[in-house]
Order: C-alpha cells, then structure tokens, then sequence
C-alpha cells in the first residue's frame, strides 16, 4: 500500500517511540463515501468523515478533548490504494486505507510487551 510522506514520517516516529510494544487491533470499518465513524478514547473522541473530492478521498479526522478544548482537525486525501497511519493518543492510533470505493478504518492500540 502506498503511503502519504506526512503518513510515513509519521509511522517512522511512531515506530521509534513505541519499540517494545506490541499492536493490538480493536477493529476495522468500512466507509463510503460521506460517512463517517467515531472512536471514543479515555479522555478524547475522534470523528472520521470520508467525502469525495475530485476523485480522491478528503478523509476528515476531528479529534477532541472531552474537556471541551479546541478540537484538531486534519484532512488526509487519498488515492485509491493509499493510506495515512493517524496517532490520536500516545497508545492509540487509527489506519486508514482506501479500497476503490471505500475507506478501511482500523483502530490500532499499542500494548506494552512485558
């Protein structure tokens, strides 16, 4: 699968900062076009919306606090066959992969290895 540059610098980092740990799945989605998914975390939610924009994928991710801080946002456009590693916590992250007309979303929790 082809990745975005900001998506492989990204994992490269992630990768460094979590050796000794192990990935562990929580699940997969699948998307269409505008719809979206959320993700609750311990002490933030993140929405994932997919819109199509000019034949790519804008793949909108808001990730917010529950405190009731100001959200982030980042839009990731994608190819038919690429994909961005999102870090939405320190042991959470969400994989996005786009397969013709849909987006596979997968929650990925990282889990120290003893």
């Amino acid at each position: 699968m082809k990745t975005t540059r900001i998506a492989a610098l990204a994992a490269a980092g992630l990768f460094a900062a979590l050796a000794g740990s192990a990935a562990a799945t929580a699940g997969t989605v699948e998307l269409r076009a505008n719809q979206a998914t959320s993700i609750d975390l311990k002490d933030r939610t993140a929405v994932i919306h997919v819109a199509t924009v000019d034949g790519t994928f804008a793949v909108v991710t808001t990730a917010a606090n529950n405190d009731g801080s100001r959200p982030l946002r980042t839009v990731h456009k994608l190819a038919d066959g690429q994909g961005a590693a999102l870090q939405l916590a320190a042991d959470t992250r969400v994989d996005v992969a786009r397969k013709g007309d849909r987006l596979a979303v997968t929650h990925v929790t990282q889990v120290a290895q003893r």
